[in-house]
């Protein structure tokens, strides 16, 4: 991502990538997903998420349910949250909000 155009893209941490402050809707974005994505295909398989990665994960999709993100999905068995490419979840005020203050315990694993 970052080598076409998405510089400031995280590395993955054990539970998958973080994208907060990243704008997933720009063009740079998009070229550079639909550039990755057959990438994606041919990767080795991460190794299983640890079960305590899996409740972090959850009791942080709860908490910014909780707190003003009502569409904020569950982790999936990997333990990955995902939002569908150009999502505005992660950008909205509420999120921003619940993720900085009453969450930020959670989402900082």
């Amino acid at each position: 991502m970052r080598a076409n155009g998405v510089s400031d893209f995280p590395d993955p941490g054990p539970g998958g990538y973080r994208t907060t402050g990243i704008n997933l809707q720009s063009p740079a974005a998009e070229r550079a997903f639909n550039i990755c994505k057959a990438r994606l295909n041919q990767s080795t398989p991460p190794p299983p998420v640890p079960a305590s990665v899996r409740r972090q994960e959850l009791k942080w999709a709860y908490c910014m349910r909780a707190n003003g993100v009502p569409s904020f999905p569950d982790p999936d068995a990997n333990g990955d949250i995902q939002f569908p490419i150009g999502s505005p979840i992660p950008q909205t005020p509420a999120f921003q909000t619940a993720q900085n203050g009453p969450c930020k315990q959670y989402a900082n694993r």
